[in-house]
């Protein structure tokens, strides 16, 4: 902060946090993290496979995908997207994002992507479940995600805990610690968006929802929150972020 204070409003030596101070913050925000992971790894070995009702659809969630039933992320972005247009659903899941965009009468198409054959063939069967197969595509592949650009809309409801995971099942909510996930994310999507679409992704207060919104205005995202919800642990929000 030395040298730089005068333009960060710390006008006062004695008003400046100390590092001592920011350390306790971040150490208490790893905490928080631990304990969400713990949490939902509880929650998620405890959810047996098998078809939930979610926002007026049908989601068949086997286990090794993330189940978005008691997520309020998820339901944060089905209540708050404007969907239109072309659409593509980043880390699809059980589809259960993609599932809604397609039933907006606003969108003709949705690319549903992920990097994971599990969730990918939940994905697909929960888009016929639902009556929209025909407009939910499967995108396996980068070239497939691709192939369908650019979008209107693109949407992403992306691990968000700033740690490194620890197996498998870790990756479904562990961003790494420097957020790499959503850094790659937030690229793909300044990627295969036209200018001026838009970009919706979630983020959390252990993120860091003002660090999330550097990562995207560095890829040409102009970013603003559209709205949150609270949890025990924590703010989620949705950054709605227009392409510049």
């Amino acid at each position: 902060m030395s040298g730089r204070g005068h333009k960060r409003g710390w006008s006062r030596p004695d008003l400046r946090p100390a590092a001592s101070d920011i350390k306790a913050a971040a150490d208490r925000r790893v905490l928080r993290a631990e304990v969400a992971r713990a949490a939902l790894r509880i929650l998620h070995a405890a959810l047996p496979a098998r078809v939930y009702r979610f926002k007026g659809m049908a989601l068949y969630v086997p286990r090794g995908v993330f189940n978005p039933v008691f997520a309020v992320s998820t339901a944060l972005v089905i209540s708050r997207i404007e969907a239109r247009g072309r659409a593509a659903d980043l880390g699809t899941g059980s589809g259960a994002i993609a599932i809604a965009l397609a039933k907006s009468p606003g969108v003709e198409s949705v690319c549903a992507y992920d990097v994971s054959p599990l969730a990918l063939a939940a994905a697909k069967i929960n888009a016929e479940i639902n009556g929209v197969a025909h407009k939910v595509a499967i995108c396996p592949t980068r070239e497939a995600l691709l192939a369908s650009a650019p979008y209107d809309v693109v949407a992403a409801n992306p691990p968000y805990l700033p740690l490194d995971p620890r197996g498998e099942e870790d990756r479904s909510w562990c961003a790494g610690r420097r957020l790499e996930v959503l850094r790659e994310i937030a690229a793909q999507a300044a990627r295969v968006l036209r200018p001026g679409g838009v970009f919706y992704v979630t983020a959390s207060t252990l993120t860091g929802v003002g660090q999330a919104a550097e990562i995207l205005a560095r890829h040409g995202l102009a970013p603003r929150v559209k709205a949150c919800a609270a949890t025990p642990l924590d703010r989620i929000c949705l950054i709605e972020a227009r392409k510049t």
